[in-house]
């Protein structure tokens, strides 16, 4: 992939090799891997193969950023371009950004690109059974309870049609944040279009 997403003062770059290891220390946190469901520590080889194996078309890992402040990993994969259908996560690795607004504000800008720019008709999102924090978070950005996966997981998702109803009413919780939050936000209205600028530098950076 070559361009980045950018939102307010959020941007997702997407994974490149510099980053794997940052991720993966990321990932073996236990306030992190004990969420997953794959709850096993990953070796330094098993994230170089990981990597290495990954089929960036299909899977799109983002790392996010904020005003130079790298803080965690956005994902679409299986992403299936013909039933416009995929599936989404996101895990933070800097405690910093743990109670902040700035996961939800990457995960709404890539809930944003998903839909208007890939023109995806439905996401889904897998979400520990015990995990209320979690469900309430996918509850906020749209995500309907679909079906129970396992004793321990189940799936919520997100419809086109039904993103296009909420995205308006999300302008003044952006506004609240903006407000409480530490960080400054310049604030531009949801709604507004994707717009594909070419960026000789580096490549098409989709930008809001």
């Amino acid at each position: 992939m070559n361009f980045s997403i950018h939102y307010l003062s959020i941007a997702l770059i997407p994974l490149q090799n510099k980053y794997v290891e940052l991720i993966r220390r990321w990932r073996n946190q236990s306030s992190v891997r004990t969420r997953m469901e794959y709850k096993k520590k990953i070796s330094s080889q098993e994230q170089r193969t990981w990597f290495r194996n990954l089929d960036t078309w299909r899977n799109q890992y983002f790392i996010i950023r904020h005003q130079e402040q790298l803080g965690g990993v956005l994902q679409l994969s299986n992403i299936d371009y013909s039933h416009k259908k995929a599936e989404v996560g996101i895990f933070i690795g800097s405690p910093l950004w743990k109670g902040t607004c700035l996961p939800w504000l990457a995960s709404y800008t890539l809930l944003r690109y998903a839909f208007e720019s890939l023109g995806l008709s439905v996401l889904y999102a897998k979400v520990g059974q015990m995990n209320q924090r979690t469900i309430a978070y996918n509850q906020s950005l749209g995500f309907d309870f679909l079906k129970d996966l396992s004793r321990s997981f189940s799936i919520y998702h997100l419809t086109a049609n039904r993103w296009k109803k909420k995205i308006y009413s999300f302008q003044d919780l952006i506004d609240r944040l903006a407000q409480s939050h530490p960080y400054q936000l310049m604030l531009n209205p949801p709604g507004e279009k994707v717009k594909l600028v070419e960026n000789h530098s580096s490549g098409i950076q989709v930008q809001y």
